[in-house]
């Protein structure tokens, strides 16, 4: 991912349409050499199942975590594959995370706590997608989403 470089994540439905589900975590993957190389979380969609990630907000993550692990977080992201997937993780993903949290970033804890409570990770399943990111344009990603029965 170079400079400049945006996604622009939709969930969609079988049929193409649009899926409206707010509050969807989505995490976007980067790979070198195609080894998992980061997983940083994009945020949650709109109320229109949107999201957009940006360079500027991956390199803001990597950087923070930087902060706290430089050898972890080293490799730039424009040295990253231009292939990433993109992924809704399962409400158990995001419960681990927030054990992770509760034993090394205590003061994240209520936040991610809160981002749990308000997540409707738990309500689709969505399929990942690979994609190539476009240097000349927005990338769009469409993740189907099936609605699951509550």
């Amino acid at each position: 991912m170079n400079p400049g470089n945006v996604l622009e994540i939709q969930l969609k439905a079988s049929d193409h349409e649009p899926q409206l589900i707010s509050n969807v975590s989505i995490d976007v993957v980067f790979f070198c050499g195609g080894r998992e190389r980061y997983r940083f979380d994009a945020g949650t969609t709109d109320a229109e199942g949107c999201i957009t990630g940006s360079y500027d907000l991956f390199e803001a993550i990597r950087k923070e975590n930087q902060s706290v692990a430089l050898m972890d977080y080293n490799t730039k992201l424009e040295d990253c594959d231009s292939v990433v997937v993109v992924r809704a993780p399962t409400l158990e993903e995001l419960g681990q995370r927030l054990d992770a949290l509760k034993k090394w970033f205590p003061d994240r804890v209520s936040a991610m706590s809160e981002k749990i409570r308000r997540s409707n990770n738990g309500k689709v399943d969505v399929r990942e997608a690979r994609v190539n990111i476009s240097d000349d344009e927005a990338t769009r990603v469409n993740l189907f989403a099936r609605t699951l029965l509550q």
